[in-house]
């Protein structure tokens, strides 16, 4: 009977594991939303530059590569 406890103690602990991944994944993704709205706002030129709002420099500035 013991070993049927540990079984459901180890099923409920990775349950538990996998609701804490999801929470994080779904805050990660409300970032990136936050990020794309906020650059859909600021118009078609913010658009144009082809910059995601995740590698945009925080001076404006964008590196070509040669």
């Amino acid at each position: 009977m013991g070993s049927l406890l540990e079984e459901l103690a180890r099923r409920e602990a990775a349950a538990r594991d996998r609701v804490e991944a999801t929470r994080a994944q779904i805050e990660r993704l409300r970032e990136r939303l936050r990020a794309e709205e906020e650059a859909l706002s600021r118009g078609p030129e913010a658009l144009a530059s082809g910059a995601d709002a995740s590698s945009a420099s925080p001076i404006g500035v964008i590196t070509v590569p040669r």
